[in-house]
């Protein structure tokens, strides 16, 4: 565990630590696997861990848009799509 490894952590490091670990891979799991399984074309939809930590745009813990993309990820969905045209 978190704990175990980092015994000199305060509780709110590795509260914030175990979050951040959690959010990734519930993002992993809703857009790899149940978006890709529950649309009729797969789409290559994966999720990169740490993609834009160095851009300007980048912030930590963006809970609202993270719970956007989590609870409202039908949003994402283009109401008409072209297949080879």
């Amino acid at each position: 565990s978190i704990r175990q490894q980092h015994r000199d952590w305060p509780a709110d490091r590795i509260f914030e630590t175990t979050r951040n670990t959690l959010i990734v891979v519930l993002i992993k799991v809703v857009i790899e696997d149940y978006i890709n399984h529950i649309t009729p074309i797969h789409c290559p939809l994966f999720v990169e861990p740490g993609i834009g930590t160095s851009e300007r745009w980048y912030r930590q813990n963006w809970m609202s848009t993270e719970f956007n993309l989590l609870y409202r990820w039908h949003s994402l969905i283009p109401t008409e799509v072209t297949v080879g045209g």
